[in-house]
């Protein structure tokens, strides 16, 4: 099994199903403008799908809710269960006085773009990011705006070295003003480059891993020790990611190409 599974979610045709969503996440949802409620929404149901692929079940009693720095953060929900002492502990992921669920202490990131959304999940504690982005040449004409001293970015490649920095900023967890802090060099191998974030993040240059997806490109930034192995990738249509947040299985025939099941 690989170390990180990405999974990305195609709502073109399909609705989120709201009542998939844990007790806060609805809560939220309610907070939010309806083009806003349903991109936040098919984000969170993707997470669950991406858990449910990488640890062989669905997450039961989670919410995903949102940290200060604006990651995602994995939440055990007891609601209706006792809790005597009701103490939680959101970066740990889980309830300190509950059963620990197979999915504390792993790492996980979201993304989205018009209809599509990306999750990212590694099953431990690392720096990770995801991004997706759809091809437009007007990501060209930005170069000069997120290009930083010493780096050669062709304009080809505009919109895979956006994705790539984008995914990096996330796995840093550092957003500085300009995308230009951020130093990608496009590797030799085929669907890779090497981010370098600022030395204000602590961190050693990143292995960013891309796809191309459903006309958008698909970036996933991680420690290279963690980034050995290529992520697992699988798509699938909203409708599908909801029987999986679910506890379904949805039918091998149903992948989009160049997917896994």
């Amino acid at each position: 099994m690989s170390a990180l599974t990405v999974v990305v979610g195609d709502w073109r045709c399909d609705e989120p199903a709201y009542e998939l969503l844990g007790r806060r996440e609805r809560a939220h949802a309610e907070t939010l403008p309806a083009w806003r409620r349903r991109e936040w929404c098919a984000g969170r149901l993707t997470a669950r799908a991406a858990l449910a692929l990488h640890w062989g079940e669905p997450p039961r009693g989670l919410d995903i809710l949102r940290a200060p720095d604006g990651a995602p953060v994995l939440v055990q929900d007891l609601h209706g269960v006792h809790d005597p002492h009701g103490v939680r502990d959101p970066h740990r992921g889980h309830d300190l006085h509950g059963p620990v669920p197979p999915w504390a202490g792993c790492s996980v990131s979201l993304a989205h773009s018009y209809r599509l959304t990306a999750c990212a999940v590694a099953r431990t504690r690392v720096p990770i990011g995801v991004d997706i982005e759809y091809e437009h040449p007007r990501v060209a004409e930005l170069l000069p705006r997120f290009t930083g001293p010493g780096e050669s970015i062709p304009a080809a490649a505009a919109t895979v070295a956006w994705a790539c920095k984008e995914a990096a900023m996330k796995a840093a967890g550092v957003r500085p003003a300009a995308m230009a802090a951020y130093h990608c060099r496009l590797s030799a191998r085929a669907g890779t480059a090497v981010v370098t974030p600022p030395g204000s993040s602590g961190l050693p240059p990143l292995t960013a891993w891309v796809e191309p997806v459903l006309g958008a490109v698909v970036a996933t930034a991680t420690a290279a020790t963690a980034g050995a192995e290529r992520p697992r990738l699988v798509v699938r249509a909203g409708a599908e990611i909801c029987r999986l947040s679910a506890g379904g299985s949805p039918p091998a025939a149903a992948a989009a190409p160049g997917s896994t099941p």
